[in-house]
């Protein structure tokens, strides 16, 4: 709901007869100092506006309230930043200052500028007195004063002259000149516009929406399962921005939206255990006990726990980094700030505070946490007797992988009984070569693959009287050396020199010795 508000202002048409506007020189006061300006008296506006550069540079602030102006035509001019504000002027000649209610501002008001020559004023005998204070520089006027402050603009006497000729009205802000001059000979281009000032009602607007809310108390509307059009609302609420060059940007109003289809399948919030909670609870006394502590001025020589959880007693007295990240960070903070010797075990039937969440009587003020003198108030040689627990698996502890490596060389010739690195190096591929050899036997048959290797085998010898032995010297044989053999030689020496300069440089780092 709008409340609209006319704003007339008077038109002058296009003839030989010219008409003056009721426009007065005053001067705008604020914080910032002073400014003299021309006033347009407006008979037919509701509203008083003022120039934004004027409020400003004067430094007149009021607060802000959305101005619609309605034009001639039904256009609408719509100012977000216009401020309501009042406004204390004074006319020009004389020194009483009036305050004007209600004043709004407007950027670039631009109202046609209007100028009278004195002499014109001096010509007419009933003006003649009053010329001076008639008489203003041509200029536009930066100050529109409407109906809502018609105690300043109201006529309290009027100078009449000659029938077409101007009159004089004096008003609160002192002598005016209007009406309209037969006599001007030339032609007057001056035209206003006429201007409906529309103010939206905020309040009104609230009231009738907590009104249907009232009434529609406990009515659910009911929408269909895809609800197309609200879908298209709020992807356009949450996506649409202003861009720089004024244009506006949403996003596609009806795109689906895929992440509601999308399922995980695993726990991303884990629920706690019964350790997990009661090593919670833990964790927050060692937080309160250190708060205290740090607000007492007092110093605290001892400190107590009771807990009647195992699993925490049992935690507490045992390396952290054994455990998992939620378990481990606790038991690091309840390290920090306590010992853990300070922790000790109670036993549940004994532990008050489990009364505040199980059977709790009606009348607390007696309860025994107040009442009973228990082991626990008592001396400390009277305390329950510290417990040894027995360590079980509870799921929190941290799995160690163990990787064991176990490297074995292959045995090779001593160095140190070699003259040189050629006879180290192929008596090497000679073993290599006699293994291979030894290997190659078992699976296929060595004659038909080498025939060096063939078997003696028994021949028939004839029988001669006497058999003479050759005396030629018997022929020595061999496999030469592969060059796959040698490489492997090599590899293998390479290999268990490396090895030997490993373990000396082990035992050395081992022994601490630079």
């Amino acid at each position: 709901m709008q409340e609209v508000e006319s704003v007339m202002a008077s038109v002058n048409a296009v003839n030989s007869t010219r008409a003056y506007l009721k426009i007065v020189p005053v001067e705008v006061f604020g914080s910032k100092g002073s400014k003299r300006i021309l006033a347009l008296m407006d008979e037919g506006s509701t509203v008083s506006l003022i120039d934004q550069k004027v409020a400003e540079e004067v430094g007149a602030q009021g607060k802000k309230k959305e101005l619609v102006i309605e034009t001639v035509g039904g256009k609408l001019l719509r100012k977000k930043d216009s401020q309501m504000l009042d406004l204390t002027v004074k006319e020009v000649h004389q020194g009483n200052k009036k305050t004007l209610k209600r004043v709004r501002t407007i950027d670039e008001l631009k109202l046609a500028p209007q100028f009278i020559e004195k002499k014109r004023i001096k010509g007419w005998q009933h003006l003649k007195k009053i010329a001076d204070s008639l008489y203003y520089e041509r200029e536009s006027p930066q100050l529109l004063i409407g109906q809502d402050n018609w105690e300043l603009i109201v006529t309290q006497e009027i100078r009449r002259g000659k029938p077409g000729e101007p009159v004089a009205s004096r008003t609160g802000l002192g002598w005016v000149l209007h009406g309209s001059d037969v006599g001007a000979a030339r032609i007057v281009h001056f035209l206003n516009s006429c201007l409906h000032v529309s103010t939206p009602d905020e309040e009104m607007h609230q009231a009738i929406k907590d009104h249907f809310a009232i009434e529609a108390l406990g009515v659910q509307p009911r929408r269909p399962t895809e609800d197309s059009e609200g879908r298209a609302l709020a992807i356009l609420e949450k996506t649409c921005r202003k861009l720089d060059d004024g244009r506006f940007e949403a996003g596609h109003l009806w795109k689906m939206n895929l992440l509601q289809d999308l399922q995980v399948p695993r726990c991303l919030a884990p629920p706690c255990t019964e350790g997990e909670l009661h090593l919670q609870a833990a964790f927050l006394g060692s937080r309160l006990a250190h708060s205290v502590e740090k607000g007492l001025d007092l110093m605290v020589a001892k400190k107590t726990f009771w807990t009647d959880s195992s699993f925490v007693l049992s935690w507490i007295n045992t390396d952290p980094r054994t455990f998992k990240t939620f378990v481990a960070h606790r038991l690091a903070e309840i390290e920090d700030r306590t010992k853990p010797q300070d922790w000790r075990w109670v036993h549940t039937p004994q532990k008050p505070t489990c009364d505040a969440t199980r059977d709790v009587p009606k009348h607390f003020c007696n309860h025994r946490w107040y009442t009973e003198t228990g082991s626990l108030k008592q001396e400390e040689a009277h305390w329950p007797a510290p417990r040894s627990f027995k360590k079980e698996t509870t799921g929190e502890e941290k799995a160690a992988d163990v990787v064991a490596a176990a490297s074995t060389f292959h045995p090779s010739p001593d160095p140190e009984r070699f003259s040189s690195w050629k006879r180290l190096w192929r008596a090497t591929a000679r073993v290599l070569q006699f293994l291979q050899l030894c290997r190659k036997g078992e699976k296929v048959n060595v004659c038909k693959e080498d025939p060096t290797w063939k078997m003696t085998q028994r021949r028939k010898v004839k029988t001669v009287a006497k058999q003479q032995r050759s005396s030629k010297t018997r022929e020595r044989k061999y496999i030469p050396l592969d060059a796959e053999l040698l490489e492997q030689a090599e590899t293998l020496l390479l290999k268990r020199s490396q090895k030997k300069a490993s373990e000396m440089t082990s035992s050395v780092y081992s022994k601490g010795i630079n």
